[in-house]
């Protein structure tokens, strides 16, 4: 009866130990696939990079003076709006009790 049990012990044993070293290796696959995969990746971002390149430079100086006249126009507006509303309501008579 207790070889029996050692049996089934070892059986489990075995088993538990297969799951451990299956899950083990299917961890290193996965990493390995994840290193192949973002090399790839990089490699791919760097030939689009290498063959865009200058139409972004391109862009990217095209686009400075309409970022610039977009985020400076309506703080300049803004700014004159409300300093002439200021000097209309400073020259508007005021009553005599103010």
């Amino acid at each position: 009866m207790s070889d029996e049990r050692l049996d089934k012990q070892a059986k489990i044993e075995i088993r538990e130990r297969a799951k451990r070293d299956i899950a083990e290796e299917d961890r290193k696959v996965r990493k390995q696939l994840k290193k192949e995969y973002w090399k790839e990746v990089r490699y791919v971002t760097y030939l689009k990079s290498k063959e865009y390149g200058l139409y972004a430079a391109g862009i990217s100086v095209a686009m400075v003076p309409l970022l610039r006249s977009v985020a400076i126009f309506p703080i300049a507006m803004t700014g004159y709006v409300g300093v002439q509303a200021i000097n209309a309501w400073w020259s508007v008579p005021k009553p005599p009790g103010v």
